[in-house]
C-alpha cells in the first residue's frame, strides 16, 4: 500500500520540462504533439540523469513513504535529501519530517538525528572543476570504501548525463567517528552537506548554508571566478571557516597556474583566521592530499564551538526570506503534516514530564495485569480440557462469575481522558488519511523516545542479574531465591515501563470489548465505531495485533469486528494468509519488513 502513496507535485517535474520541448518541436517542425512527445521521451531517455530520477521519485511520494525511503537510504549509508528545489526553481524545500525517525549510533552512543546538536561541513564548488567534488568527498570521509554520494565514477554517472532538476539540491550524510581518532574528521558525529551544481548559480542555497555551516569546503576552478560575484562576497562575509581547495588539471600548465594566482589575489578571501587555502599542485599524490585536507577540516571544526540541531535549522529556514533570494520552505508546514503533528502534541501534553510507569497504569488501566491479564488467565483455565471445570459445573460458573466481575471493574474504570482524546482525534482525522498517519507516527516516535529514556538501563540490569543468576546456579546447582526474585522484579519493571503505540491500540481493544459485552448497561459514550476507525489504518499498511503478547490472549470480539469492518471496505474477497514462524530473534520481523514493509 505504501508504494501507491504518490503525490502529483513530483510527477509534474519532468512532465513540465518535457512539455516545453514538445511545444517547441510542434511549433517549429509542424509535428503533432503526440509525435513530438514520443521523440522527446526517446531523446531524454538517453541523457536523463539518475540523480534527477531519484529526486523526482522521492518528491512523488507522500511524507510517510518519504520517511520510509529515507530510513532505508540512511541504513545503507546513502546520502539523503536535505534541500530540494522545486521544478520551477522558485522554491527550495528543507527536509524535516522524514528525518525524525533516524537514530545516530557511534561509540556506544545513540542520538536522535533530529534533536542532536552537531557541527556542519558544507561542500560546494565554484565553476566546473576537473575533479568530481562528490568523489573527493567520498574519499575524504570514507577512504574510498563506500560511495555515499553519487558521482561521475558510479555506474550511470558519466558526464554525458545532464542534470535538469537536481542542480541546486543539497544532500546530507553523517560522519560518525570510528577507529583511530588521530585520523578521524571529528571526535563527534558531524553533519555533511553536499551542494549539487555550480554554487556560482545558486545564491539562495549558499546564503542559507552560510547560516548553518561550521566549515565550508570550497572546490574552485580559477577560470570562472570573478572578484565581485555575490557568492564570493557571501563567503567573505560569513562567520564560518572557509577551506578553499584550488584544483589544477595540469600541474605543469603555467597559464592555469597564473590564473589561480591571479584569482587568489583578487578575491577577498585572505583572512588567515577564517580562510585556508590549499593548492592541489602542492601535493605529489592523492594520499598526502587527503591526509592534509582531513587535518585542515578537523582543525577548523575544533576551533569552532557552535553546533545546531535539525530543529534549530528548521527555525532558521522558516525565518529565511529576502527579495534577493528564493524562500526556503519546510516540508512539515504542509497542511496535513501540521494538522497531524498538532493533534499529536495535544496528546503528548498529557504525558510530558510524568513517570512512565504511573502513566501506563493511570492512562491505560483496562489492560492492567490485574484486569485484562487476570481475565485472560481465567478464560484459558475455562477452556482447558484437562481441568476439572469441564466436569464440574460449579467450578465453571465460579470462573464465569469472576470474569464478569473483572469486566465490571473495567467498565467502572471507564475511558481515561487520554484515550478519550485519542479516539476523538482518530474520528476527526478520519477524512484526512495523511494527517491521521502523521498523527500516529508522531505519537509513536514520542512514545519510543520516552520509553528509551529508562529501558536501556533496565535491560542492562536484567543482563547483569541474569549473568549473576546463571553463575550462582552453576556453582551451587540450586536457584538463588533472592537473585531469582530480583530478576523477576526487573522483568516486571521492563514490562511496565514499555509504553508504545501498540499499548494504546490494546486499550482501544479493551474499551470495545467491555462496551460490546456491557452494551445493555453501558451509560457512557458510543464506541461501536472503533473497528471502523482501525480498518482504514490497517488497509493503509499498518500492522494489526492479533495476539496480545503480554496477556497471551486473542481478543476475539475485537479481532472479528475489525476484520468485518475491513471486509466492508474491500468487499467479499478471498484473502490468503502467510505466517512466519521461528524462535525469538530469528529474523521473522526483518523478513516481513523486507518483503512487505510491515
Amino acid at each position: 500500500a505504501s508504494s501507491l502513496r504518490m503525490d502529483m507535485e513530483g510527477r509534474n517535474c519532468l512532465k513540465s520540462f518535457e512539455d516545453k520541448n514538445i511545444t517547441k518541436d510542434a511549433n517549429f517542425e509542424g509535428k503533432s504533439t503526440r509525435t513530438s512527445r514520443r521523440k522527446v521521451k526517446k531523446e531524454n531517455s538517453k541523457t536523463l540523469s539518475p540523480q534527477d530520477i531519484a529526486m523526482v521519485s522521492y518528491q512523488s511520494c507522500d511524507m510517510m513513504l518519504q520517511q520510509q525511503l529515507l530510513q532505508k537510504m540512511f541504513m545503507t549509508k546513502q546520502a539523503v535529501p536535505f534541500l530540494l528545489p522545486s521544478w520551477k526553481k522558485d522554491l527550495v524545500t528543507l527536509t524535516s519530517w522524514p528525518l525524525k525517525s533516524t537514530i545516530l549510533e557511534w561509540n556506544n552512543r545513540a542520538e536522535n538525528s533530529f534533536k542532536f546538536k552537531s557541527k556542519t561541513v558544507s561542500f560546494i564548488r565554484l565553476g566546473r572543476t576537473h575533479q568530481s567534488k562528490s568523489t573527493l568527498l567520498n574519499e575524504l570521509l570514507w577512504d574510498k570504501k563506500h560511495d555515499t554520494f553519487f558521482n561521475r565514477n558510479c555506474p550511470q554517472g558519466e558526464q554525458s548525463f545532464n542534470r535538469i532538476l537536481s542542480d541546486g539540491s543539497v544532500e546530507m550524510s553523517w560522519y560518525l567517528p570510528h577507529g583511530d581518532e588521530r585520523e578521524a574528521l571529528s571526535k563527534d558525529a558531524t553533519r555533511i552537506l553536499n551542494l549539487r551544481g555550480d554554487a556560482l548559480q545558486l545564491l539562495t542555497q549558499i546564503k542559507f548554508l552560510s547560516k548553518i555551516t561550521t566549515t565550508f569546503f570550497v572546490q574552485i576552478c580559477a577560470k570562472e571566478i570573478t572578484e565581485n560575484h555575490p557568492v564570493i562576497k557571501l563567503l567573505a562575509s560569513t562567520k564560518s571557516k572557509v577551506v578553499l581547495f584550488w584544483t589544477q588539471k595540469n600541474k605543469d600548465d603555467e597559464e592555469e597556474s597564473d590564473q589561480i594566482d591571479s584569482a587568489n589575489e583578487n578575491i577577498d578571501l585572505n583572512d588567515p583566521k577564517r580562510h585556508i587555502h590549499i593548492f592541489e599542485s602542492d601535493f605529489e599524490n592523492s594520499f598526502n592530499l587527503r591526509k592534509d585536507l582531513i587535518k585542515t577540516l578537523r582543525t577548523s571544526l575544533e576551533e569552532q564551538s557552535e553546533s545546531l540541531s535539525h530543529t534549530e535549522i528548521v527555525s532558521i529556514a522558516r525565518g529565511f526570506g529576502s527579495p534577493s533570494y528564493h524562500p526556503i520552505g519546510v516540508d512539515e508546514d504542509h497542511e496535513d503534516c501540521k494538522n497531524g503533528s498538532e493533534a499529536a502534541k495535544e496528546i503528548i501534553k498529557l504525558l510530558a514530564n510524568k513517570n512512565i510507569k504511573k502513566c501506563r497504569y493511570e492512562y491505560l488501566p483496562l489492560q492492567h495485569s490485574q484486569l485484562w491479564g487476570k481475565w485472560s488467565e481465567l478464560e484459558k483455565k475455562s477452556h482447558r480440557e484437562h481441568d476439572a471445570v469441564i466436569t464440574n459445573p460449579g467450578e465453571a460458573s465460579k470462573i464465569k462469575g469472576e470474569m464478569n466481575q473483572i469486566r465490571e471493574l473495567q467498565a467502572k474504570a471507564g475511558v481515561t481522558p487520554f484515550m478519550d482524546k485519542f479516539i476523538a482525534v482518530l474520528r476527526s482525522l478520519g477524512t484526512t488519511p495523511k494527517a491521521r498517519d502523521i498523527f500516529l507516527q508522531s505519537l509513536e516516535l514520542f512514545l519510543v523516545e520516552w520509553s528509551n529514556n529508562c529501558l536501556p538501563k533496565l535491560r542492562r540490569k536484567r543482563k547483569e542479574k541474569w549473568e549473576a543468576l546463571r553463575m550462582a546456579t552453576r556453582q551451587s546447582k540450586e536457584v538463588d531465591k533472592n537473585l531469582q526474585t530480583d530478576f523477576e522484579t526487573i522483568i516486571k519493571d521492563i514490562s511496565e515501563s514499555s509504553f508504545g503505540i501498540e499499548h494504546v491500540f490494546r486499550e482501544l481493544c479493551q474499551i470495545y470489548e467491555v462496551y460490546h459485552e456491557r452494551k445493555d448497561s453501558w451509560t457512557g459514550k458510543d464506541y461501536s465505531d472503533l473497528p471502523h476507525l482501525l480498518a482504514p489504518i490497517i488497509l493503509n499498511g499498518s500492522s494489526f495485533e492479533l495476539l496480545d503478547g503480554e496477556a497471551c490472549n486473542i481478543p476475539r470480539i475485537w479481532v472479528k469486528s475489525v476484520i468485518l469492518a475491513v471486509q466492508e471496505i474491500v468487499g467479499d474477497k478471498k484473502c490468503s494468509s502467510l505466517s512466519a514462524l521461528g524462535i525469538q530473534s530469528s529474523g521473522k520481523s526483518t523478513l516481513l519488513n523486507s518483503i512487505f514493509g510491515v
